[in-house]
């Protein structure tokens, strides 16, 4: 009996301390995000955005929220690719088919959303969740 005892409390107790909650590290897309900065575009120009104003994007493991000025703006699944050739991580979302997608790169909770096209420009996010 003792034994019996002994052995459901040991396997309780290595259950427990192996379920602990996952953080998100540093280099997870999981989590909230906050626009920083746009480079890029048309004209060249950086355009800056004021911390608490809304413009966020939110990851789950396989689902985006897009946020403008606190409104939802977009919504869907996303999956990370590897380019073939420049070994870059690419986003799609909601299944888009296009051959242009967009590349991401995230270093020490920063996002940098880049659309590597004419014209095109970077996005630049930093974690708030």
């Amino acid at each position: 009996m003792k034994y019996t005892l002994a052995t459901c409390f040991l396997i309780i107790a290595i259950c427990l301390s192996s379920c602990k909650k996952d953080k998100a590290s540093s280099t997870s897309l999981i989590g909230t995000w906050e626009l920083q900065k746009e480079v890029g575009g048309f004209a060249g120009s950086t355009n800056y955005y004021q911390q608490g104003k809304g413009n966020i994007r939110k990851f789950t493991s396989t689902h985006f929220e897009n946020y403008g000025s606190g409104q939802l703006v977009e919504s869907g699944s996303y999956k990370i690719v590897k380019n073939s050739i420049s070994g870059n991580d690419q986003i799609i979302f909601n299944g888009d088919s296009s051959p242009i997608k967009p590349i991401i790169s995230i270093k020490d909770n920063q996002l940098m959303i880049s659309e590597r096209v004419m014209d095109g420009s970077d996005m630049y996010y930093v974690r708030i969740q």
